[in-house]
């Protein structure tokens, strides 16, 4: 028997654990994220859902907005900001900083909310070209976006481990990622902005993304492996051009 006849057996034998039973609800299913994520996807498989990790996700997102708000106004980010506004429009530094601030406390519990769900829709979609038509796999676009909003969950309480360490900077300048190696000097560089995205809650995720393909296409490791990081690639690569360009 070849490993990937091994691998389907074994998610069929999940698959009727699960059947025979009750099943996960959603809460458990967003535990089983962080305590057994591969009994998760199986689960997933068989009832795939996304609305209550969804709102779980928007809830978390406007929490960590609202109350890292104010802590912005400390950051790097925002000094940047406040001073291409003073560049660009002539304004006075107390005008710019007055306007900025009307801005962001309305566009930024907004924005949170509008993008993040567009943002796991257009990768479930990115993920479901390559893995059904480009790698010859089978599944179902509800399937493939259930994974990816119960994958974000964790990128949820990313946000949510992160705000004590912004509270207790009071800024927002914290580095969960690789930029952390270089020279905050450098953050207009192309090499920091590459490496600001790759973070650790990301990296977990995306072992996340592999696993649970494996479960929902019934594939080797390797073959997911190739469309995860595959994707990755192409996103950091297509990131960097335009960077490039800009």
């Amino acid at each position: 028997m070849t490993e990937e006849s091994e691998l389907r057996n074994e998610g069929n034998e999940g698959s009727e654990d699960f059947s025979s039973s009750n099943g996960m609800t959603p809460i458990q299913k967003m535990v089983g994220m962080l305590l057994s994520p591969s009994k998760t996807f199986v689960q997933i498989k068989i009832k795939p859902d996304w609305l209550i990790p969804m709102i779980f996700i928007l809830f978390a997102t406007l929490a960590v907005q609202l109350v890292s708000k104010p802590y912005f106004f400390n950051s790097r980010q925002y000094e940047k900001l406040i001073e291409d506004t003073v560049e660009k429009t002539g304004m006075d530094r107390e005008s710019a900083e007055s306007m900025m601030q009307k801005q962001m406390g309305i566009m930024m519990p907004i924005g949170g909310l509008v993008a993040t769900p567009i943002i796991i829709l257009v990768f479930a979609g990115i993920f479901f070209f390559g893995g059904n038509i480009i790698l010859g796999g089978t599944t179902d676009f509800r399937t493939m976006f259930s994974l990816n909003v119960y994958v974000a969950v964790i990128g949820s309480l990313g946000l949510l481990l992160k705000l004590p360490l912004v509270i207790a900077k009071g800024s927002t300048d914290v580095l969960t990622n690789l930029a952390i190696l270089m020279p905050v000097e450098m953050d207009e560089t192309i090499l920091y902005k590459l490496l600001y995205m790759i973070d650790v809650v990301l990296i977990w995720q995306t072992v996340l993304l592999a696993m649970g393909f494996v479960i929902i296409y019934e594939w080797q490791q390797k073959k997911a492996n190739t469309l995860v990081i595959g994707i990755w690639l192409l996103v950091i690569t297509v990131y960097g051009v335009v960077l490039a360009l800009s």
